[in-house]
């Protein structure tokens, strides 16, 4: 009976906001949640991502999905996800960050030419936390 109250203690502590869990009703606020820009020379664009739950409290050490169908390693890739703001360490899509006291931070750098052309596209990059989802709308022109 004692084994039986600690487990159901700790599937609590999980299921109750306990380290990592995103409850029913939280939602994603990414910062911007559109870049639309002409570019002249590759851009290196940061994105925030803070996780709350329904009651506006912000989540922390949440895992969240990042994906983008234009992103590297496609080939060509129009843009590339990064983990620093100097865009030089490239992660492929899709990939996890892990939220903060501040949320989280990742980089787009998107080049300016792309195969010997102009890099001109429209793609969505998406966020995933539990139920939790969030987009990023691109649009990159001439």
């Amino acid at each position: 009976m004692k084994r039986i109250l600690t487990l159901v203690g700790l599937v609590c502590l999980s299921a109750c906001g306990g380290s990592g869990f995103v409850p029913v009703g939280s939602t994603i606020e990414v910062h911007p949640s559109s870049i639309e820009q002409s570019i002249v020379g590759d851009v290196c664009q940061p994105i925030s991502a803070v996780v709350k739950d329904s009651q506006g409290r912000l989540l922390v050490d949440v895992r969240v999905y990042v994906s983008g169908a234009f992103a590297y390693p496609r080939t060509p890739a129009r843009y590339e996800f990064h983990l620093d703001a100097n865009c030089t360490s490239r992660v492929s899509s899709p990939f996890y960050i892990e939220t903060g006291e501040r949320g989280a931070v990742f980089y787009v750098r998107i080049p300016a030419i792309v195969g010997n052309q102009q890099n001109s596209f429209i793609d969505r990059i998406e966020l995933r936390a539990g139920d939790a989802y969030a987009t990023v709308e691109l649009r990159i022109n001439q």
